[in-house]
């Protein structure tokens, strides 16, 4: 139990992490628009992020520990299917969102 608390406290931390720069962006570069900050867009990176960063840590361990890969396979695909499926949110986000950060007046 200790174990996947810990999981999740370094996932939380990481996506955090990487959603600072981000936020910081639109703070910085969108303040003389008098609009108010899209705390849900923040929370949804952030979740995205964390959940990446929980699927990351237990690939990598049966990576490293790689005594009975075959017994591990479908366990290790589907947090591969994860990986890549909440890299791809991520990408599409930021992607959609990059002018707003920017600084953009009309962005959506």
């Amino acid at each position: 139990m200790k174990y996947i608390r810990k999981n999740i406290g370094i996932s939380a931390l990481l996506g955090f992490a990487s959603v600072l720069p981000f936020a910081l962006m639109e703070l910085v570069n969108r303040r003389e628009f008098h609009e108010a900050f899209p705390f849900s867009l923040f929370l949804g990176m952030w979740v995205i992020q964390a959940v990446f960063f929980l699927a990351l840590l237990p690939v990598i361990r049966k990576f490293r520990a790689a005594e009975n890969a075959r017994s591990r396979l479908v366990s290790l695909l589907l947090g591969v299917f994860v990986l890549v499926l909440m890299a791809w949110f991520w990408t599409a986000l930021l992607l959609d969102q990059m002018p707003c950060f920017l600084g953009v007046q009309y962005c959506d």
